[in-house]
C-alpha cells in the first residue's frame, strides 16, 4: 500500500492503526509483524503481534524442501540415524540422534517447546 509517496505493508499498517505509538518506520529484524495463524493474507489484529525476526521465523510452518516432512527433523548420514536440530536466535541446539524418526520427532517438538515459548510453531 503506497501512502504519501511510501510503501507499506498492510500487516504493518493495520498493527500501527492500534497500537500507534508503536514505530511503523523501523524495518528492523526486532520490530517485526507477525502472523500468529501463519496465514500471511489474515490481517485482523487479533492475528497479529510484534516479534523479533528469531521469533517470526520460529512460528514458520516446514519449509517446502523438508525431507523428512517433520519440522527440526533430519537423516544424519554420518550415523543412519533420525536427528533432532533446532535454531533459536541465529544458534543451533542438537537434540541428538535416534533410531527411530517418532523420537526424534518427539524431542524436537520438546526443545521448539522451550525455545520458542508462545512462538512456536510445530508445522
Amino acid at each position: 500500500i503506497m501512502i504519501e509517496g511510501k510503501h507499506y505493508l498492510a500487516h504493518r499498517l493495520i498493527y500501527q492503526m492500534f497500537n500507534p505509538d508503536w514505530d511503523i518506520a523501523d524495518n528492523s529484524r526486532d520490530n517485526q509483524v507477525d502472523h500468529i495463524d501463519c496465514v500471511r493474507d489474515y490481517n485482523h489484529i487479533d492475528n497479529l503481534r510484534v516479534a523479533n525476526q528469531s521469533q517470526n521465523l520460529s512460528n514458520g510452518e516446514v519449509y517446502k524442501n523438508n525431507k523428512s516432512g517433520e519440522k527440526g527433523v533430519c537423516w544424519h548420514d554420518a550415523s543412519g540415524k533420525w536427528c533432532a536440530k533446532v535454531t533459536s536466535n541465529k544458534k543451533q541446539y542438537w537434540g541428538g540422534v535416534f533410531d527411530k524418526k517418532e523420537d526424534a520427532i518427539t524431542k524436537a517438538k520438546d526443545m521448539r517447546e522451550q525455545l520458542h515459548g508462545e512462538f512456536v510453531n510445530h508445522g
